[in-house]
């Protein structure tokens, strides 16, 4: 529109002595040209609605009715050349390189067809020079070379400028992409943290009454249902921490094809596929290195989320097909997530559905934004943790997807040349029962100091319990513990990291266990680094808190923690 009302304005300005001089001079052919060239400029500028592309070619078209008017009355001294020699131009800058070429092909015909024409003397003009034929070869030839140089370097120029702007778009909208999670991230964890402190009591009460409990007894079936209600929370605020990216992960060396193969023969899998009768799941394991270090549980669970969108997706049935495969990315690939070089597995999932809209994909991985059939996934936070998981896992994400035609998730995860370890040993109550040590407990809340003062006296430990990092140090500084089960967050107050540094400061061989809703964040690591044994997470069962303080008692890692 700028460019329009330039062409108004200035047309204007030049329009009328142009016709006026055209006139007098009997060029009534340029008069007439100039008239309907400047109509049809006021024609565009007054209908805005015409599309881009009419307004381009009406440019280019144009300059070329000029420059051929202008050559054919005036000659080659006159301003015909220019018009010819710009019409390739901004047919390169409208219209593209490609497009270009076609011009400047037009030109080279134009050129060709008026040197025929100067030859049987058709031109007036021609009669005027001398060797008019040998003269406008020698013209013609500089001009169409110039014309082509000038034609590819303004349109090489305008092609990197333009990659450029669309890498500098890209890069932005991962950037903006990236803090908008991290937002969302920072409101969903702190959620789960409060919620983690909530059901610490509904997972834990239920395994102390079970152990006074007859075998028999009626209420059994009861506790275990609140105890299996518990774990189902926990693990949906496990999806909201991974989406926080403080979700506590185990890493250890796992086989991304073994974790596909068992995700088809489990229960859940089979539950997607009676929702989705019509569809079925094709795998292709092909990794021949397909370990990396990770969390099984939130790679089975990303595996599960995606197979799910496909079944969706799949409103008439169809084929979602699994696969792993090695690959190495020499040089950085523009996905959903720019894959920077290195050595990775691809987890690869693709579905034959009614693919994903463009206005969607900017969305696809924010929480609670869904399109599934609601009540059937529940949380709307799937996507969501896929996101958190890659992340976590230092991954990268890419995404191809046509409407109607289908969608395929890719998914780069490092591999690694770890060997993987053996499974841990199934362990029995008297396993972690305990010697009547002296723990001391340091939570800010009430009720998670009650519920893990009953678990560890149930486990034979003589247990005392304080509500601040400071109230644990003056605690120690006048009654020595065996082990310490401390809070990372205490509000108000000293937190974990700051606890710890004092307490270390009265007793350096103080044994810890830390015990938090988050994952191990730098604060975390940074005890870990000054001392402390051992991690434990929020919510924690009788047996999960038993492990953790048995390791630590007895120095040692023939337990683990699941």
């Amino acid at each position: 529109m700028n460019l329009l009302l330039a062409c108004v304005i200035f047309g204007f300005v030049v329009y009328f002595p142009s016709v006026a001089l055209s006139i007098k001079e009997n060029l009534w052919i340029i008069a007439i040209t100039d008239t309907l060239i400047y109509m049809y400029i006021l024609f565009l500028f007054f209908y805005p609605g015409v599309s881009y592309n009419v307004k381009a070619f009406s440019f280019c078209a144009i300059s070329y009715l000029l420059g051929l008017t202008l050559l054919s009355v005036l000659g080659p001294f006159g301003a015909g050349p220019v018009w010819l020699f710009t019409f390739p131009v901004l047919t390169g800058l409208f219209l593209g390189f490609k497009i270009s070429v076609f011009a400047l092909i037009i030109n080279t015909i134009t050129i060709t067809v008026t040197g025929f024409l100067i030859l049987k003397g058709f031109f007036g003009w021609g009669m005027t020079v001398i060797n008019p034929l040998e003269k406008w070869i020698v013209t013609s030839l500089n001009f169409m070379l110039l014309n082509v140089i000038v034609v590819l370097s303004v349109t090489s120029i305008l092609k990197g400028l333009h990659e450029s702007l669309n890498n500098h778009i890209q890069l932005q909208n991962q950037l903006n992409r990236a803090r908008k999670m991290e937002a969302l991230g920072l409101l969903a964890g702190g959620v789960a943290h409060d919620l983690n402190n909530i059901l610490s009591a509904i997972m834990g009460y239920p395994d102390l009454i079970l152990l006074e409990l007859d075998e028999n007894s009626p209420l059994t079936e009861s506790l275990l249902a609140i105890k299996s209600s518990g774990q189902k929370a926990a693990e949906i605020i496990q999806d909201m921490l991974t989406l926080s990216r403080r979700g506590v992960t185990t890493k250890e060396v796992v086989n991304l094809s073994e974790i596909v193969f068992k995700f088809t023969k489990a229960p859940e899998c089979q539950k997607i596929l009676s929702y989705h009768p019509d569809s079925n799941i094709k795998i292709r394991l092909a990794a021949k290195n397909p370990f990396i270090i990770g969390s099984p549980v939130h790679l089975s669970k990303t595996v599960m989320n995606l197979v799910y969108n496909a079944a969706e997706a799949q409103t008439s049935g169809g084929t979602i097909t699994i696969s792993t495969e090695n690959v190495v990315v020499e040089f950085p690939i523009k996905a959903y997530t720019q894959v920077e070089p290195g050595e990775y597995v691809i987890l690869k999932i693709e579905d034959q559905g009614m693919g994903i809209a463009e206005s969607d994909l900017e969305r696809i991985f924010e929480p609670f934004f869904t399109k599934k059939v609601m009540g059937r996934s529940g949380t709307g936070l799937g996507m969501a943790v896929v996101w958190g998981t890659v992340q976590d896992h230092a991954g990268y994400i890419d995404i191809k997807s046509k409407v109607d035609s289908g969608t395929t998730f890719t998914l780069y995860f490092p591999v690694t040349h770890q060997k993987k370890d053996k499974p841990p040993a199934d362990v029995s109550f008297a396993d972690y029962i305990g010697n009547g040590e002296h723990l001391l407990v340091v939570d800010d809340l009430k009720e998670q100091r009650e519920i893990v003062t009953a678990m560890l006296t149930k486990l034979n430990y003589k247990v005392s319990s304080v509500e601040s990092g400071e109230r644990a140090v003056e605690f120690i500084k006048t009654t020595s513990a065996d082990l310490i089960i401390l809070d990372m967050i205490m509000d108000p107050g000293m937190d974990g990291l700051e606890t710890y540094k004092n307490l270390i400061q009265i007793n350096p061989d103080q044994k810890v266990v830390i015990a938090s809703g988050f994952s191990e964040t730098d604060r975390v690591k940074e005890m870990m680094t000054l001392g402390a044994s051992q991690y434990i997470k929020k919510p924690y069962g009788l047996q999960q808190i038993g492990i953790a303080v048995k390791n630590v008692l007895l120095s040692k890692n023939s337990l683990k923690i699941t």
